[in-house]
């Protein structure tokens, strides 16, 4: 936790918020897929398909962010409550 808070910390602030567009984008778009299928299989292909593209594009999910930067602090990372806003 202590690296991918360090890590997170560091990374530029608008490439970060373009990253959790696009990760929210894959998240809404995953949501209307499923919303649209009409049977399970539908529902769950639906999902994975967007989830795991963001993913592997590397999207920031800022939720996660949220909590993963306060775990790093308190296991002792190197980043402040003003580093994280």
């Amino acid at each position: 936790a202590v690296k991918v808070a360090e890590k997170k910390i560091k990374a530029d602030f608008l490439k970060t918020t373009i990253k959790g567009i696009g990760c929210n984008w894959m998240v809404c778009m995953a949501v209307f897929l499923c919303g649209q299928a009409q049977d399970m299989a539908g529902k769950m292909v639906g999902i994975w398909f967007p989830i795991s593209a963001f993913v592997a594009i590397g999207f920031e999910h800022i939720p996660a962010n949220m909590f993963m930067i306060p775990l790093g602090m308190l296991a002792g990372a190197d980043v402040s409550v003003l580093d994280m806003l």
